[in-house]
């Protein structure tokens, strides 16, 4: 909406609030898109956010509309380059799981970006975080360096049982351990 407006001009109470309304949602705006320009947030962050400096809700989901359409806001996007950047620092889909929820993704989405990592990918993960961190357990036994190679995968978003798989076979490949046959 434009407004010709010049010094002196005499306007009504209704156009003077059209333009103040319209000056609202370029400052909200303006705000979503500073807060974007850092890194891709998800829209119930960008939602947050203006909500916390105050802003109008109906200014907020007008902005959000807008940028959706703009495509500077998309949730299946931010979930997939999210769920990858967590992966290669060598996250496991436990983690990247919560962290996606904490910033609003729906759950669907979150599924979907999670689906498109492979076992293998995760695999990968695993043992590179394990390769990295196995150092400084060298002066540690055999049994307190699993332990505590376990603890580190869990801690990183990796099921229990895809921690003690890795782990052991990290042991293995690395001729710290012979691992006897599991017996069935």
């Amino acid at each position: 909406m434009r407004f010709s407006l010049w010094k002196g001009k005499e306007m009504s109470a209704q156009e003077i609030e059209a333009v103040k309304q319209v000056e609202r949602g370029a400052s909200v705006r303006a705000s979503a898109l500073n807060y974007l320009s850092y890194r891709a947030r998800s829209q119930v962050e960008v939602k947050r956010f203006l909500a916390a400096k105050g802003f109008d809700e109906e200014l907020i989901a007008s902005v959000l509309h807008e940028l959706r359409e703009q495509q500077w806001l998309d949730d299946d996007d931010f979930a997939d380059r999210l769920a990858f950047e967590r992966l290669r620092k060598g996250y496991g889909p436990l983690y990247i799981r919560h962290d996606l929820q904490r910033r609003g993704v729906e759950h669907d989405r979150v599924e979907a970006a999670l689906a498109q990592v492979s076992e293998a990918d995760w695999r990968r993960a695993a043992l590179w975080v394990l390769d990295k961190k196995a150092a400084s357990y060298r002066g540690l036994s055999l049994h307190e360096q699993a332990g505590k190679l376990c603890q580190l995968l869990l801690r990183r978003g990796f099921s229990q049982a895809s921690a003690r798989t890795w782990v052991k076979e990290f042991l293995a490949d690395s001729g710290r351990i012979d691992f006897p046959e599991d017996e069935a």
